[in-house]
């Protein structure tokens, strides 16, 4: 693709579709990305905090207080096999 023959916005969209394309066969045997690399990529390259609030605010209460518990529950029970 010569990017002198498309303007920034297309050539924002065709790196990304690359980005993902790359995510989504990451192993190249049709192997997506998994939950703790994408966690790493999002933290190197400064965005885990902006993810995590984008994440949060877009979803629906319920599911945000579900994760919060089960986060609570997590924590609690690290701190039962520590005693």
């Amino acid at each position: 693709m010569k990017t002198a023959q498309i303007n920034e916005s297309q050539y924002v969209e065709y790196r990304i579709n690359q980005a993902i394309g790359i995510l989504k066969n990451l192993t190249g045997n049709d192997n997506c990305v998994d939950g703790e690399t994408m966690q790493y990529i999002l933290n190197k390259v400064g965005m885990e905090d902006q993810m995590l609030r984008q994440l949060i605010m877009s979803q629906p209460i319920d599911e945000v207080r579900y994760w919060f518990d089960e986060r609570e529950e997590f924590e609690d029970s690290k701190g039962e096999l520590e005693d």
